[in-house]
């Protein structure tokens, strides 16, 4: 079966997980000319070839082609390839597996990746809890970046792909996920509170102060030294969640020179270095980086998923 069936036949099973962009509507999959997912009021949304779905309407873009662009994509999947990210999804995983199913529930996990970026975390974290037949799973990624989701439909981890802006209402119904990760991507608490069921899961994945220090170091003549905060972010949270767990990782990864450019590339800090200062630390190489993470894991105390 191509990715293209494959994807379909996710998107039959579980379209009631998604709502209109346009009107908010419950949708299901129909069949015109081409299978396609379309709402009780006529709004409809074709499948690339690829197998995913793009419900980013052209009022919620800020660009052309908002997101990451492709060179970053492709720099950051080769990164992600060697291992750079794998200490992190071995503990989202075990984090996943250890919830409880939600009250009145059964041992299924609808989950949603906000922000999936190319979908390598998600899929691994899938293809990881399917392989241990913890339970069964409905999965969704998400990402603003059309070419960052041309990329995760690659992976054969059973995951309904589409596009949209996670800043926005998102296209999905209200309680339709026991779990929503949030994954080094921005957050939007309020909709995760809207989307996620009554007593559901927010895991979510911040930078922390030695996070890609060696980059910083090198291309930065003031580097920051002090340790990042994210008592904003956490402040921001708690408003609509129960803390449940807080998680400090930090290990570091070989790189070498071939694979500095790669590193420098997939880093946000590549936009902001000066091009000489990159251009040397390219030349020169960096031994190994540092990757460095709080993750925190929330629980959704509201009664109603649409509160």
């Amino acid at each position: 079966m191509s990715r293209f069936d494959n994807a379909i036949t996710l998107f039959r099973a579980d379209a009631a997980a998604f709502a209109c962009p346009v009107c908010n509507a419950a949708m299901a999959m129909r069949d015109d000319a081409q299978p396609v997912l379309a709402c009780v009021n006529g709004h409809a949304f074709d499948f690339a070839r690829q197998g995913y779905v793009n419900l980013l309407l052209s009022h919620q873009k800020h660009s052309q082609e908002p997101g990451y662009d492709a060179e970053t994509l492709r720099a950051r999947k080769a990164m992600l390839e060697r291992g750079l990210f794998d200490p992190l999804a071995t503990l989202l995983v075990d984090l996943v597996g250890k919830l409880e199913p939600l009250p009145g529930g059964d041992a299924g996990l609808t989950t949603l990746d906000a922000g999936t970026g190319e979908g390598f975390i998600f899929a691994k974290i899938i293809d990881a809890l399917l392989a241990s037949g913890r339970r069964p799973i409905c999965a969704v990624g998400t990402d603003i970046s059309r070419p960052a989701i041309q990329i995760a439909t690659q992976y054969d981890a059973p995951v309904m792909w589409c596009v949209a802006n996670l800043m926005k209402r998102l296209p999905f119904a209200d309680a339709a996920f026991d779990l929503l990760m949030n994954i080094l991507a921005p957050a939007n608490p309020q909709e995760y509170r809207r989307i996620l069921k009554p007593g559901g899961y927010l895991i979510k994945v911040l930078p922390l102060a030695h996070h890609l220090a060696e980059i910083r170091e090198a291309v930065y003549e003031n580097a920051r030294t002090t340790p990042c905060s994210d008592e904003h972010a956490t402040a921001e949270l708690a408003e609509q969640f129960t803390l449940l767990a807080s998680h400090e990782l930090c290990y570091q990864r070989e790189v070498g020179q071939a694979f500095t450019k790669n590193l420098l590339r997939m880093s946000p800090l590549f936009w902001k270095a000066k091009k000489d200062k990159l251009a040397q630390v390219q030349q020169q190489g960096l031994p190994e980086i540092t990757l460095h993470f709080s993750v925190t894991v929330w629980r959704n105390s509201a009664k109603s998923g649409a509160e």
